[in-house]
């Protein structure tokens, strides 16, 4: 019975347990360099009006993102402009892997 009970909770809730993505999800992205959206990292929205603060592009993924994969576009990185450091996650942006990522595996 023990046992039972120890795989439906591994199986429901073994995820957020293990701190690991639910889901087969992807492995790694291609990127969309050319696609010319922006996004401000401070409120994640698609093509804000630039008032000085760092933009986020599709390029800014495969720069920041050498292995292109999952757990880097979760990872918090930090948009700058040489004055100012904002932090963000890419699968925040709206709309960012809709617009920019390609799974290829």
């Amino acid at each position: 019975f023990f046992q039972l009970i120890l795989l439906l909770i591994l199986l429901f809730k073994g995820a957020d347990f293990f701190n690991v993505y639910n889901g087969i999800g992807c492995l790694n992205f291609d990127v969309d360099k050319s696609n010319s959206a922006t996004w401000d990292p401070a409120t994640n929205q698609l093509n804000p009006v630039n008032n000085g603060q760092p933009l986020v592009t599709c390029a800014s993924f495969a720069q920041m993102c050498s292995t292109r994969d999952s757990e880097c576009y979760e990872d918090k990185h930090i948009a700058t402009n040489g004055t100012a450091n904002v932090p963000f996650h890419f699968d925040d942006l709206n709309d960012f892997g809709d617009r920019c990522l390609e799974c290829n595996q």
